[in-house]
């Protein structure tokens, strides 16, 4: 597999783009957590928003059926570049907006997904896109579908809540900063 960026390459992107939402990439614990009594290999469609250098992408192929798809959707032209490094055949990458998860899905073949896990800032986005992606991801999933979403607050809690049902909330305090975890099913 592909190398992840370095702690430097890392704080590079954060500061230069405003999208990034950590001054270091998620650690391996966060990772575990957010996983934490989920089968991947059980999901055939997984969309990441935000996956950086790919801490997350790593674990879910290592995870992921021989035959799912994972599509990772990232706006940083650095972060696509590293991600484009992963030589996985079920890894698609998009240079693309979470906001348009549906027209992403339909233009790789599918009418909606497994499970979607998200590390974009929530708090970085003006309100109207945080609602736009929380409502569209819920009309992307399937009926038994999961929204996992990894944040340093709760504060992304009360949009979930207006579209999801059930949310499980969890809590890593080894990444840097701490990461708050949100499991949203319908």
């Amino acid at each position: 597999m592909a190398r992840a960026m370095s702690n430097m390459e890392y704080f590079r992107q954060f500061i230069k783009d405003k999208n990034v939402a950590s001054l270091f990439p998620t650690s391996q614990f966060a990772v575990k957590r957010a996983f934490k009594n989920i089968n991947l290999n059980g999901y055939k469609v997984i969309v990441e928003y935000g996956p950086g250098e790919g801490a997350f992408t790593r674990r879910m192929l290592n995870e992921m059926a021989p035959d799912a798809t994972l599509i990772a959707i990232e706006t940083n032209e650095e972060m696509v570049k590293v991600l484009n490094e992963i030589n996985d055949k079920r890894l698609i990458v998009v240079k693309d907006s979470a906001e348009n998860i549906k027209g992403i899905l339909k233009q790789n073949g599918f009418d909606n997904a497994d499970c979607v896990v998200s590390g974009i800032p929530f708090t970085f986005l003006k309100r109207h896109q945080r609602e736009n992606i929380v409502k569209r991801t819920r009309e992307a999933l399937n009926g038994h579908g999961m929204f996992i979403v990894y944040q340093n607050s709760y504060y992304a809690v009360k949009y979930l809540e207006k579209e999801f049902d059930h949310i499980a909330r969890d809590f890593e305090p080894r990444n840097i900063p701490p990461l708050f975890i949100m499991r949203c099913t319908i």
